[in-house]
């Protein structure tokens, strides 16, 4: 669990560094912004959204590997 921790607390850091880049936010409206991330893990090979569902979150990947794949009509995967 400390591994855990730690992941997620450099995570937040470097999510922190990440939007300070692009939003213009106050250090406290950043702060409080990041704040309101929550860890979640997902399985290897686990989806995180299906198509034709809508995501309502955002990603930020800490650790690992994440794929993004494109289902056509026809069924094949990309």
């Amino acid at each position: 669990m400390a591994d855990d921790r730690q992941i997620w607390e450099d995570g937040r850091a470097s999510l922190y560094q990440t939007l300070s880049k692009s939003l213009r936010l106050t250090d406290d409206q950043l702060t409080e912004f990041v704040d309101l991330w929550q860890p979640k893990e997902f399985a290897k090979g686990e989806p995180i959204i299906r198509t034709g569902q809508y995501e309502r979150h955002f990603h930020f990947v800490l650790d690992g590997v994440m794929r993004m794949l494109y289902n056509s009509p026809e069924g094949d995967e990309y």
